[in-house]
């Protein structure tokens, strides 16, 4: 019977029974490739200040369409919309991957390289972003191809883009100054992508009393 007993123990170290024995040895091999992969952190860290082990590593086309991968462990799930931050930036989750066979939760991130300001009379509210102008089609098409089946979303002018997390202060007119030119918000979608919003920047042409500048933090600043 103690041989019966440590046969079992050894037969269920991966799960109780055939699904949860395989789904644990596909998570017990990812635990592995982070070992392995230069692009593994266990510094990966949400707005509250809990951390994470994971992986943040670019794809093929990361050079154009400023998208990256992120895999973390499958107990740690994380939605579109929610910010994290690694070795000092801050990446916008755009997508998730719903495939419970995976061994681990897999998304696509935005990497965010600008602190933007945004005024509304005496208020300001600053946050992270990405800005990117009329050669970052890449990005565009991104956000278009997610709502293509959206039919309540139009493409908006072709004007300067800010893409961000979701939140509830952009409304319209309100302004903000991008390498010492004063743009104000002309459009706000939020169905393009759910947790994320894209805005559209038109410039003033005069606003002398404005003095907000975006904090670029990145070579990359127009995407």
């Amino acid at each position: 019977m103690e041989y019966f007993s440590d046969y079992l123990e050894r037969l269920n170290i991966d799960g109780d029974d055939f699904p949860s024995r395989v789904q644990g040895r596909r998570e017990k091999r990812f635990r592995a490739f982070l070992k392995r992969t230069v692009y593994s952190s266990d510094q990966i860290t949400d707005e509250a200040g809990n951390k994470y082990i994971g992986s943040i590593h670019p794809t093929k086309d990361s050079e154009k369409t400023c998208i990256y991968t992120f895999m973390s462990l499958k107990k740690d799930v994380f939605n579109p919309g929610q910010l994290i931050t690694n070795d000092g930036n801050t990446w916008l989750i755009t997508h998730k991957t719903l495939d419970d066979t995976l061994g681990y939760n897999k998304y696509l991130l935005m990497y965010l390289p600008t602190i933007l300001t945004i005024t509304d009379g005496d208020e300001k509210f600053s946050f992270p972003a990405r800005i990117t102008n009329d050669s970052a089609e890449a990005i565009e098409d991104f956000f278009s191809t997610l709502s293509s089946t959206n039919r309540s979303y139009r493409e908006p002018d072709r004007n300067i883009k800010v893409i961000c997390k979701n939140y509830d202060y952009f409304k319209k007119d309100q302004k903000t100054m991008i390498e010492g030119d004063t743009f104000k918000i002309e459009g706000i979608n939020k169905t393009a992508v759910p947790g994320c919003i894209y805005l559209t920047l038109g410039q003033c042409l005069t606003d002398a009393a404005l003095s907000i500048e975006a904090d670029d933090t990145d070579d990359s600043f127009w995407g």
